[in-house]
C-alpha cells in the first residue's frame, strides 16, 4: 500500500471514499491512471466493491485532480 497515494485520494473529499477504499484502490495504479483521464476502470467493482465503485464513478471528474 501507497500511504502517499491513500492520503492523495482522501484529500479529494469525496463523500463516501474512507480510508478504507482508498487503500483498495491503491493497490491498483493503472486504474487510478485511468481515472485521472476521466475514464471509468474495467471491473472496479470488482475490486473495490459495488458501493466504493459507484461513488468513484459518480465523481470520476475529482479525479483529474491526481498527480501521480
Amino acid at each position: 500500500m501507497d500511504q502517499d497515494l491513500v492520503d492523495k485520494i482522501i484529500a479529494l473529499d469525496i463523500s463516501g471514499i474512507d480510508v478504507g477504499i482508498a487503500e483498495l484502490l491503491s493497490h491498483y495504479p493503472d486504474d487510478i491512471e485511468t481515472l485521472i483521464s476521466g475514464e471509468m476502470p474495467y471491473n472496479l467493482a470488482y475490486k473495490i466493491g459495488t458501493e466504493g465503485a459507484a461513488i468513484i464513478s459518480q465523481n470520476i471528474d475529482k479525479f483529474s485532480q491526481l498527480k501521480l
